[in-house]
């Protein structure tokens, strides 16, 4: 009988790339070629590339703020498991996780949201240090420190991948009364402070200064972009980009909605079929309204070779839904996590209309963002 390890190497490669991150983490110790060959930059890339075709379970890291008990944020890593339920849905906590976080509980203040690739970007508002860690590899890794963030100063991260190459781009408040924007990619020594000049007076500044300080933003990066919705007062929302491979920042218009907003919306910024969605939901006692769904469309290419702006189409209107309070995330093209009014989960089918509770949770939930076990290193 022939031995495993006299199978063609091309054939071993492509058995490999097909199997989960946590299987290759044990497979390092078969041999000295098989460490080199998980190690390697190209078979990380393909392992990547296949991460989204192995199953149909989905990995999610939830938050839950606090804010009802004011304590620290929790976090939990879950899955999603299909068993043909057709009316439930299973979550599968993963302890393992947890506790590389739990060795840096100073950056409980969570920009969580800020993770691209399996890696997740925080930053401590104590040390003023940006903390990259993969929780699958178990890797952590302290960015450099920059002169650019004082004492007084809060952050707002972005991180993101294009063309192969890692960037975080840091927009902190100084003296808190402007901000400073920086730039850092994998494989240098240092931060590069960039201009941002998309605000358009000091009462703008004001604003997404004291939103920033009050964390009332949401993220997301969709396509080498990385997007933040800050809301400024209950009606006033603004959106601004920064695209990873040209280094700008860019204002977003936001849609220009027809329906009135004589009620409490609240907006949820979402990645859907790898384009940026708005959710906007009104709330009303126990049912939430209709749901509008907004998806920006592809950027054109103007004459000059730059991206002209985008635009958003709605793309559809669902609801009312009895006992649920707001959208959590995309974990199918046609799936939709969302919270119930008695805190728990459930998920709701776009196309079928129908909602699907899913197993108990051991906290409430404010937020969630779906994530890939990848082997993607943080050096």
């Amino acid at each position: 009988m022939e031995r495993p390890m006299d199978f063609p190497m091309e054939l071993v490669v492509e058995i490999l790339s097909w199997l989960p991150a946590e299987s290759l983490l044990r497979f390092k110790c078969v041999c000295k070629s098989w460490y080199a060959l998980i190690n390697g930059g190209d078979f990380v890339a393909k392992h990547h590339r296949n991460l989204n075709k192995i199953s149909s379970d989905k990995s999610f890291f939830f938050i839950n703020y606090g804010w009802r008990t004011y304590t620290r944020p929790e976090k939990l890593f879950l899955t999603i498991r299909e068993d043909g339920d057709d009316d439930h849905i299973k979550f599968v906590i993963e302890n393992s996780m947890s506790p590389l976080f739990q060795l840096y509980k100073e950056y409980a203040r969570p920009f969580l949201g800020c993770h691209c690739n399996g890696i997740f970007c925080l930053y401590s508002c104590v040390s003023k240090k940006v903390l990259l860690c993969n929780p699958t590899t178990k890797e952590c890794r302290f960015l450099p420190n920059s002169s650019a963030v004082d004492d007084y100063s809060t952050a707002m991260l972005g991180f993101g991948c294009v063309n192969g190459f890692y960037k975080v781009v840091r927009v902190s408040t100084r003296e808190g009364v402007s901000f400073v924007a920086e730039v850092y990619t994998f494989g240098t020594s240092s931060w590069r402070e960039i201009e941002m000049n998309v605000l358009e007076s000091e009462q703008e500044i004001f604003q997404l200064v004291f939103a920033s300080l009050k964390n009332t933003f949401q993220e997301q990066c969709c396509r080498g972009v990385y997007y933040w919705l800050f809301s400024l007062s209950s009606e006033k929302e603004m959106m601004i980009s920064f695209d990873m491979c040209e280094e700008e920042f860019r204002r977003v218009a936001l849609p220009d909605r027809a329906e009135s907003r004589g009620y409490l919306v609240s907006t949820s910024l979402q990645t859907w079929n790898d384009s940026l969605a708005l959710l906007y939901c009104p709330g009303c006692s126990d049912t939430i309204g209709s749901i509008e769904m907004w998806v920006m469309s592809d950027s054109a290419v103007c004459a000059d070779g730059h991206t002209g702006p985008r635009s958003w189409t709605k793309y559809r209107t669902f609801g009312p839904l009895e006992g649920i309070w707001c959208p959590l995330a995309f974990w199918k093209s046609d799936e939709l996590l969302m919270r119930a009014k008695d805190e728990g989960v459930v998920s709701y089918n776009l196309h079928t209309q129908k909602l699907r509770s899913a197993s108990t949770l051991v906290s409430p939930v404010d937020f969630a963002h779906i994530y890939l076990k990848t082997l993607v290193s943080v050096y």
